[in-house]
């Protein structure tokens, strides 16, 4: 009869405890895939031609990665609602007038779908801005960002700029009318116009900040801004410059850059400066026609003077000659 080996025994204990985790970890493994597989994107309502949840899911995660290339995206579940302002008219979005869309905290979206917003009414450009609402609100956590901040980064990764903002710009700076960038947070209280020229401005402060410091410093400011729970705070740690320097610096990159635009882009200046100089040639040359024409009369009469002056010198020496001659004979 065989004696008794503990290590026969040992072996079998192994044998047991692979055989009892293997189930286990094979049911972790699916559960992590069908999470995987699963959209964290949900569309809602009249959904527009063009926009599908992939795209959506892509472009969320290109903007994530831009403002945060180190970190794990995150999946957390948004819901995108394009809705009509007649079919739901009990629903409670709160958006200006002009407004396309809008973020709600960080995971719901609200796209209006029968009306002209401020910016062009492309649904895709629409979606996408209101997609870096929703990165910028999870990448600073507790810490709110300026409005300014949002809005020109929402339009830089959207692309919704066109040369109209750049002549908004320009005309403002025409009229010493720029919004103060601490003015913006209030946007939604502002006309179409204006709410215009502040959305155009927010653009140009943001393309300051990375065509001075690069595009990282958006992400390095939205980190350092989470870590000390404030906006000016992560823009110091960053920048090394305080609110009011920024604010300046700004002011002075979109004047310089965009004080001349406005004679260019701004159409209805472009045909005004037209006509006036259409009025002024016809002027000139009106003017140039009646000196030509004076000119020539005055050298017409001095030809007629001067005619007159000769035929007058000749009467007066056949007169002479007459008296001086002999008188003739008296015919008697």
């Amino acid at each position: 009869m065989m004696g008794f080996n503990p290590k026969d025994l040992s072996f079998m204990n192994r044998i047991s405890r692979i055989l009892l985790t293997y189930p286990l970890f094979l049911i972790v493994l699916a559960t992590a895939t069908i999470i995987e597989g699963r959209s964290f994107v949900e569309l809602r309502g009249f959904i527009p031609n063009g926009i599908s949840e992939e795209l959506v899911i892509y472009e969320y995660k290109r903007i994530y990665k831009l403002l945060a290339p180190n970190d794990t995206v995150d999946t957390s579940p948004l819901v995108v609602t394009y809705f009509t302002r007649k079919a739901t008219a009990n629903e409670r979005y709160s958006l200006p007038e002009w407004g396309g869309g809008g973020a709600v905290g960080t995971n719901r979206i609200v796209v209006v779908v029968d009306v002209s917003p401020l910016l062009e009414q492309n649904f895709v450009q629409t979606t996408i801005h209101e997609l870096a609402h929703i990165v910028i609100n999870r990448l600073a956590g507790e810490t709110k960002c300026p409005r300014w901040f949002h809005e020109g980064v929402a339009m830089m990764v959207s692309g919704d700029v066109s040369v109209r903002e750049h002549a908004v710009i320009s005309r403002a700076i025409f009229t010493g009318s720029l919004v103060p960038l601490s003015s913006i947070d209030s946007v939604n209280q502002f006309g179409a116009f204006r709410a215009r020229l502040a959305y155009a401005q927010s653009r140009q402060a943001v393309r300051f900040l990375t065509e001075s410091y690069g595009v990282e410093s958006l992400g390095m400011i939205l980190h350092q801004a989470r870590r000390h729970g404030s906006f000016w705070k992560g823009v110091y740690r960053v920048l090394g410059i305080n609110r009011r320097e920024l604010e300046r610096l700004v002011e002075r990159f979109i004047t310089q850059r965009y004080g001349s635009v406005f004679w260019l882009a701004d159409t209805y200046v472009l045909w005004l400066a037209i006509v006036a100089l259409a009025f002024v040639a016809y002027v000139v040359a009106m003017i140039r026609r009646s000196r030509r024409s004076r000119a020539m009369e005055a050298e017409e009469t001095g030809m007629l003077d001067g005619q007159m002056v000769d035929g007058h010198a000749g009467g007066l020496d056949d007169s002479g000659s007459e008296e001086e001659g002999t008188s003739p004979p008296d015919n008697r």
